[in-house]
């Protein structure tokens, strides 16, 4: 008897051991789950975050080239040398005297097609490169100190340096 007492208590603690490691194995999945979800998810919004900081940059620097062109654009002869942050992915910063453009675009290594669009519709004369449309910049009576009627700048540690002149009914920008 004592055998068969010491048979079924084995068998009984050998299914109670297979029973807690499939529950375990089943806590082990849902929490891999719940975990490869939350990092999902993570991911997915500082993505958006990120993006949400670049246009905010962009606005940024749109706003306080805009604010100096404003000060200036009445005072003949004033001028000011002016350091700008740009968004992280922009490499250049290009600026367009809207009459310039004549007869199609110059065929130079700085302008791309959209580029040369947004020029020719006179909708933006302040454009990056790579070119952002989500935010066009158009400052009025502006030109640019250069004969082909446009003048881009390098951007160095997300910075550009730049002239902003004074000339009595709008500024000009040249090279600082």
């Amino acid at each position: 008897m004592k055998l068969f007492t010491n048979l079924l208590t084995s068998k009984t603690s050998h299914i109670n051991s297979k029973k807690s490691q499939v529950e375990q194995m089943f806590f082990y999945i849902l929490a891999l789950f719940v975990i490869g979800t939350m990092l999902l998810l993570g991911i997915k919004y500082i993505g958006k975050i990120v993006k949400q900081v670049e246009s905010v940059d962009l606005v940024e620097f749109k706003t306080s080239l805009q604010n100096d062109v404003d000060v200036l654009v009445t005072k003949y002869g004033s001028w000011k040398k002016a350091t700008y942050t740009v968004p992280k992915e922009v490499k250049k910063v290009c600026f367009f005297t809207i009459d310039a453009y004549k007869n199609g675009c110059p065929s130079l290594p700085d302008l791309d097609a959209v580029m040369c669009d947004a020029w020719q519709s006179g909708t933006q004369n302040v454009m990056t490169v790579p070119f952002v449309l989500e935010s066009p910049i158009n400052l009025t009576k502006m030109v640019v100190d250069e004969t082909n009627g446009y003048k881009c700048f390098e951007v160095t540690d997300r910075k550009i340096t730049l002239k902003i002149t004074g000339i009595g009914n709008g500024v000009k920008i040249s090279e600082a």
